[in-house]
């Protein structure tokens, strides 16, 4: 008698193991879901900005890019941006700014 009462405890605790497995499972599955339709939206947004910035800025010279950067810092200092210049590469904070040829060429991925 004691050990089927024994084995009965023992699959009842398993089986809810198992269900908590499976919930836990599946609820991951969905919040990583959400969160690749989040990620994926942002990340189409960010690069519609891009475009819309580089269709307005595509061949203005290397100083006039910083100067619009700079200009852009100064109106909000609160949010802790930096431009820092490196080779062909002009970055906005974890924004590329692809200089060709002393032109902004592009915006976003950076261009070797």
């Amino acid at each position: 008698m004691r050990f089927v009462t024994f084995l009965l405890v023992f699959s009842i605790i398993s089986l809810v193991g198992c269900v908590a497995f499976a919930y836990f499972w599946i609820d991951c599955s969905i919040s990583l879901t959400y969160m690749k339709q989040a990620y994926d939206s942002e990340k189409n947004s960010v690069e519609n900005l891009q475009f819309l910035i580089l269709s307005e800025w595509k061949g203005i010279t290397e100083n006039e890019l910083q100067a619009k950067l700079e200009s852009a810092i100064k109106k909000t200092p609160e949010h802790n941006l930096f431009i820092k210049k490196e080779e062909n590469i002009i970055w906005f904070d974890q924004t590329a700014f692809n200089i060709k040829g002393g032109k902004l060429e592009s915006i976003g991925k950076i261009v070797y």
